[in-house]
């Protein structure tokens, strides 16, 4: 079953955190690429 993006992922993936402690500190985060599996593309 497809599950949409959310704060949920957070627990799943760490780099999810870092990211949110960037942003505390005052750094701009801009998602540039995401790797998608090919069955998912």
């Amino acid at each position: 079953m497809a599950e949409n993006s959310g704060p949920q992922w957070c627990k799943r993936f760490p780099w999810c955190a870092f990211i949110s402690q960037l942003k505390k500190v005052g750094a701009t985060v801009s998602i540039a690429n995401t790797y998608r599996p090919v069955e998912r593309a």
